[in-house]
């Protein structure tokens, strides 16, 4: 992969053959985290619904039964006293009861709507036998009054009205302990299941560290050497040209720097070995010349002598 590209491009392929692997470990790490947060938060906003309208509900409920008893004790204190104000606090608390009631509704709940459907039929009995008794005391026929809110038909619909209270009550105690007893079971489930879910992804991550670590490792390797090598032949190479050695650096082919330099190098060796191979044949030549011309001379030389010992013995000969 490196012998095609030169130094500069090679320390980025290094760089981002590093960086890959670390961006997939953080892909898969936010990954896994929002798995683990959505089973968490989906299962947590479901338990938190249930609460909340089960919470509601008893808000309800009490409210409902505050409000019957303000009702019930506002009208017997108006019949006994004929104070206005017990009249008006009866009217006030009543509009109050029947905003709970609508509110209740939309609960959307249905197995409260037909407990309250039930309870608000009560109420309106209720509420229409109270008005009476409150219309006979308007009229100063106390006895009446007093007649009618201690009728049988008026403690029937309190009866009826305070059996599917309390019904509703008992029902929706027995769901909000379901609901607890599911809540807990449920919250351990997931516990269990997002301490699997850390696990794998404990494991995940230390499986992709190794392979970084590995990878990282090797891509170091494979490209220091794709750096050290050539230069320690070039190294090598340029020894051997400073001690006239003849020197040829063999290095696989590729587009970086150090391939050129290598390139170089060798031609560069290459003409230096057939400069010198010429000089040593001229100074071989020279050498061979000089030679012929020395034993000429010495021969001359040697000719001169004895032209010199001739002419002497010649001219004793005259003497």
């Amino acid at each position: 992969m490196f012998r095609y590209l030169n130094i500069k491009q090679k320390v980025a392929a290094a760089a981002l053959a590093v960086m890959f692997p670390v961006m997939l470990v953080s892909f898969l790490i936010q990954n896994q985290w929002k798995v683990i947060n959505t089973a968490t938060q989906a299962e947590s906003e479901n338990i938190i619904n249930q609460l909340e309208r089960a919470g509601k509900l008893d808000f309800v409920i009490e409210e409902i039964k505050y409000h019957d008893e303000v009702l019930t004790q506002s009208a017997r204190n108006y019949i006994f006293t004929q104070n206005t104000t017990w009249k008006d606090n009866y009217q006030e608390h009543a509009a109050s009861l029947e905003r709970i009631f609508e509110e209740a509704q939309n609960l959307q709940d249905a197995s409260v709507n037909d407990f309250i459907n039930k309870i608000s039929a009560s109420n309106a009995k209720l509420v229409e036998l109270e008005l009476k008794a409150i219309a006979y005391a308007d009229e100063g026929n106390y006895y009446m009054a007093q007649q009618t809110i201690d009728s049988e038909e008026y403690f029937f619909y309190k009866n009826e009205y305070s059996e599917a209270l309390n019904t509703l009550q008992a029902s929706k105690s027995k769901d909000y302990k379901t609901i607890t007893e599911s809540t807990k079971n449920s919250l351990k489930e997931k516990i269990e299941t997002s301490n699997k879910l850390i696990s794998d992804f404990l494991i995940t991550n230390i499986f992709m560290a190794t392979m970084i670590m590995m990878s990282t490792f090797y891509i170091a390797v494979v490209f220091s050497d794709s750096i050290s090598a050539p230069i320690k032949k070039i190294t090598n190479a340029a020894k051997d040209m400073a001690e006239g050695k003849e020197c040829n650096i063999e290095l696989e082919a590729s587009n970086d720097e150090l391939y050129s330099i290598a390139k170089s190098m060798t031609a560069l060796s290459k003409t230096l070995d057939e400069k010198r191979d010429i000089l040593e044949n001229t100074i071989q030549e020279r050498t061979q010349m000089l030679e012929k011309i020395n034993s000429k001379l010495i021969s001359r030389e040697l000719k001169m002598m004895e032209l010199k010992k001739q002419l002497k013995e010649i001219e004793e000969r005259k003497a």
